[in-house]
């Protein structure tokens, strides 16, 4: 989590700078080590550029006073914990803007809009601050700016300042005006030592999704407290927040535990989620005491229920390493636990000779935990036979390939035009000759070049003649649909095949247009069962593809000798008969819990007669009983593969429709009963820019127009200026698609209803994590 959290304040910074081309920013968890320092200081030197280090800790408010009255003043011994941040005057204006250097060369501190708010302090008044040394120092606050503008960090204070304070702690540092980019990138990845080392270039994607609120939004959502040292390590907390805040909850999952009363209901919410996705097995309330992770130590290897560890042999280490085995069920044989065995086992540390690595993994693929999973693009069957062949030859989920190759779509998010020259291409396969439906879809870009500058202009025309000429590729290639993206001055040109229909659309700006692949359908694993008495044939069923598990499984019985003596053989046949069918489908279900403890699925699909159906319920685990069931009636006989994947593609797709109506009606149902909502697109583009957004629902293909900053990304409908930096804005097609970068960036979820609903009124509405 420190690399998460770190990598968000270097993008944080870095994207909030003012500088003609925003500096590199070096960030190590923990702290710059004195082996970074001195890399980042000789890589530099080499490139002819300037740097500057930035300290960063947690310092004491003892009090806020005005014209010597107090704002804000805890009980003696006591403080509020604040993020600070120590930086030369001289380079201030670079990293955070414009007019923050006069201040601290003024020997003045920057407060933060949301930290001051929260204690009424105003420029002019004065801070006492506690440095780790001891020393106690007031200052003047100068001046109070954004949030983001300050990386989140709530108090700015210069260098000497900060030396006066005790605070040295090297947190990341900044490198601008180099004479060649590329070499400093080059010179970086030398030179650096190994390690956690976040490196964020101009232009960069962000490196990972961070759900950890900077601190300033913690203290508005669950409350600021002011605490003393105790002992050691200890610290009392102020009794007064104490008993507003924090509360016993008991809990029949977890026991009786202590609480920010704020936390409580996300508390429960999480808990029914994990029932949800039948992984509760992994909780062990026993550590909760102890402040430890609440898996247990099984669920963190990975390891499902129904798992014991054994002995195994030494490995590399010399040091036995525990492997986990299933157990044995009731009724299951010693034989077909040695067929399973080899292929279950489960190594935990280290490295086990002999024994296989498994797939077992914990989670599950549902937007309800809070962030967008990657979705697969792979071809359903029948649609793109081509496409499909080159999945299964790379063996990889997203291919390598940039040229008709499946579509990565986090990569695709993160390229960028310097100019804002790349155009985004989509294209449903029209029923003619393509070239009339792509040139109609160019028509509003060609429209626009003689309002670019020349550098775009002359990219764009690049562009326009290269995708013009992609009718005949379109033609050739037999895909539901096709997406390109392009851009002449950035080097960039690709051209790929999608599975799903789109929506026709064609976009310029600095960020690929990515909207359409977000929206496309999400991959559903189910798991298949098609039984009869005498036989049951179990399928996993994923991305359009039905595979068989195994060989079918067949009765051993034979229905002869009825007229036997006094009917005692027909009895006994039968008998068996029942006893045999039963052991068919317990096998069915057995097969369908491995599958689902390898990968969890989503849905079960069964089919065969009714009275089979009702059987087939008492031998599926507890899990699988959770879990959405689709049931069809059908003679296994007749069933064709054709018909069978098509009965699996009607129950995920409904089961979409059933989630897209659950967000749908979350969100809702929270407006209604108070909860933090946006509704409409001018409050919901505010709750992005505060990346307070949990859940955002999306009416179907609604688009408006709006503008965004590039340098940090606030997103508005139309102003001019970035409210933020100062930065002018730029127009973006689609302000709405956007926002779901943004909201999947800090972490949210974001989910296009495809039917018709209450959402529509509003065209976008979102759950968020705290008022805004």
């Amino acid at each position: 989590m420190n690399l998460l959290a770190a990598a968000m304040v270097a993008v944080s910074l870095g994207a909030g700078t003012l500088a003609d081309e925003p500096p590199v920013i070096v960030r190590e968890v923990g702290g710059l080590s004195q082996d970074t320092l001195s890399a980042v200081e000789q890589v530099a030197g080499l490139v002819g550029a300037e740097w500057t280090v930035v300290d960063q800790g947690m310092l004491r408010l003892l009090g806020v006073t005005r014209g010597g009255e107090d704002v804000q003043r805890p009980e003696p011994g006591f403080g509020y914990p604040m993020a600070v941040a120590v930086v030369d005057p001289a380079v201030t204006d670079i990293l955070y803007g414009p007019g923050v250097g006069d201040v601290l060369g003024r020997g003045e501190m920057v407060m933060s809009t949301l930290s001051a708010r929260m204690r009424g302090a105003e420029v002019g008044d004065v801070v006492e601050l506690e440095g780790w040394n001891g020393t106690v120092m007031a200052m003047t606050i100068g001046a109070v700016v954004p949030d983001p503008v300050l990386g989140w960090q709530e108090i700015l204070l210069p260098v000497d300042a900060g030396r006066t304070l005790g605070l040295r702690r090297p947190a990341w540092a900044a490198i601008w005006d180099a004479d060649d980019a590329g070499l400093l990138r080059s010179g970086l990845e030398a030179f650096l030592p190994e390690g956690p080392i976040v490196v964020v270039h101009p232009g960069d994607p962000i490196r990972v999704r961070d759900r950890t609120l900077p601190q300033v939004l913690v203290k508005l959502r669950f409350g600021e407290f002011s605490f003393a040292f105790a002992e050691g390590d200890r610290i009392d907390i102020e009794d007064a927040w104490e008993k507003e805040n924090i509360v016993w909850v008991d809990h029949p999952r977890l026991g009786r535990f202590r609480c920010n009363r704020h936390v409580v209901p996300y508390l429960e919410a999480a808990l029914r989620e994990v029932e949800r996705l039948r992984i509760d097995w992994m909780l062990d309330h026993r550590r909760l005491p102890a402040g430890r992770r609440l898996l247990q130590p099984e669920a963190d290897a990975g390891i499902g229920p129904g798992f014991r560890p054994v002995p195994a042999r030494l490995g590399d280490s010399g040091r036995s390493q525990p492997v986990y085995q299933p157990l044995r069920g009731p009724g299951s044989s010693r034989r077909s636990d040695r067929q399973r065995l080899p292929s279950m086992g489960v190594r935990v540390g280290g490295r086990v000779d002999g024994a296989r690595r498994n797939a077992l993994r914990v989670g599950h693929h549902s937007p309800g935990r809070g962030h967008e999973p990657l979705q697969s693009l792979r071809a359903p069957a029948g649609a793109v036979p081509r496409l499909r062949r080159r999945v299964r030859s790379t063996g990889k989920l997203f291919g390598q390939m940039r040229d008709g190759g499946v579509v990565d779509i986090e990569r695709v998010a993160r390229m960028r035009s310097r100019c804002g020259a790349l155009i985004s291409l989509y294209l449903n396969r029209p029923p003619g000759p393509s070239s009339a439906a792509v040139t109609d879809l160019l028509k509003p870009i060609r429209a626009r070049l003689d309002r670019l500058p020349r550098e775009t202009a002359m990219s764009v025309r690049e562009d326009l003649a290269r995708l013009g000429e992609l009718d005949a590729r379109i033609d050739a290639e037999m895909a539901p649909a096709y997406c390109a993206f392009a851009s002449h001055a950035d080097d960039v040109f690709e051209f790929h095949l999608l599975p799903h229909q789109v929506w026709d659309v064609a976009t310029l700006g600095r960020r690929a247009y990515v909207r359409p692949l977000r929206a496309m359908p999400e991959p559903i694993r189910a798991g298949v069962v098609v039984a009869e008495r005498r036989k049951a044939e179990v399928y996993l069923a994923e991305d359009g593809e039905v595979d068989r598990v195994g060989a079918p499984i067949v009765g051993h019985v034979k229905k002869d000798n009825f007229g036997g003596f006094q009917g005692y053989d027909e009895h006994n046949v039968r008998r068996h008969a029942e006893e045999d069918t039963a052991r068919i489908l317990k096998e069915a279900g057995d097969r369908l819990f491995e599958a689902h403890q390898r990968k969890p699925l989503d849905l079960l699909v069964v089919g065969g007669h009714q009275a089979d159906l009702d059987m087939l319920d008492e031998h599926l685990h507890a899990y699988l009983r959770a879990l959405p069931i689709r049931r069809f009636v059908v003679d296994p006989h007749t069933l064709t593969e054709a018909r069978l994947r098509e009965l699996v593609e009607e129950a995920a797709e409904e089961l979409r429709r059933t989630r897209d109506e659950e967000a749908a009606r979350r969100v809702l149902e929270a407006a209604g009963s108070g909860e933090p909502t946006a509704l409409g697109v001018a409050k919901v583009l505010e709750a992005t820019n505060a990346r307070a957004v949990e859940l955002a629902v999306v009416a179907g293909t609604f688009t408006r127009e709006g503008v965004m900053c590039p340098r940090c990304g606030w997103l508005h409908r139309q102003e001019q200026t970035c409210a933020v930096c100062g930065n002018p804005t730029e127009e973006v097609d689609d302000v709405i698609g956007a926002a779901w970068e943004a909201i999947l960036e800090a972490g949210g979820t974001v989910r296009q209803l495809r039917t018709a609903g209450q959402i529509d009124a509003h065209g976008v509405a979102a759950l968020l994590r705290f008022p805004v």
